[in-house]
């Protein structure tokens, strides 16, 4: 009878498995191990990759992404926020949100949280900001400067 005997297995960042300090007992020559269904219970770390910077024009449907999706285990849940500029409203679609940018006088960047959830398990939020330039053409009306969302043709 052959044992294996596991001192540490623990799953990384990169959802693969690792198995550290193994030890092989009744084992006549070099054992090879297969593993055919590993079942983890309590906590599952999560790691979400770093979201780039991005700059999207006023009026433009933004789209921020979750990156690497399919590498997560099954059930995850992801929790958007936005953390800061101006407010926007969010669609959120699991591993995607989009928003339209706002027009704004002075520019702005508007930073969004993203945070997987699984199995009780919570990453840590990643964030991604969005830079919205200054909009320059605006129109005074009898309730105030509106934003044009015409575009200065060449």
């Amino acid at each position: 009878m052959v044992t294996l005997r596991v001192a540490r297995a623990f799953v990384q960042a990169d959802h693969k498995l690792r198995v550290a300090n193994a030890v092989v007992q009744g084992a006549a020559s070099a054992p090879k191990l297969r593993v055919a269904n590993v079942l983890i219970k309590g906590a599952v770390p999560l790691a979400i990759q770093s979201i780039p910077d991005a700059t999207w024009e006023a009026f433009d449907r933004a789209r921020i992404d979750v990156p690497n999706p399919s590498g997560f285990p099954t059930g995850v849940n992801f929790s958007w926020r936005q953390i800061s500029g101006t407010p926007v409203t969010i669609a959120d679609n699991g591993t995607y949100i989009t928003f339209t940018c706002p027009a704004v006088l002075l520019g702005d960047t508007l930073t969004f949280g993203v945070t997987a959830h699984v199995s009780g398990s919570d990453s840590t939020e990643q964030t991604a900001n969005i830079i919205v330039p200054p909009h320059l053409r605006w129109q005074a009306t009898s309730t105030g400067w509106q934003p044009l969302r015409r575009r200065v043709g060449l």
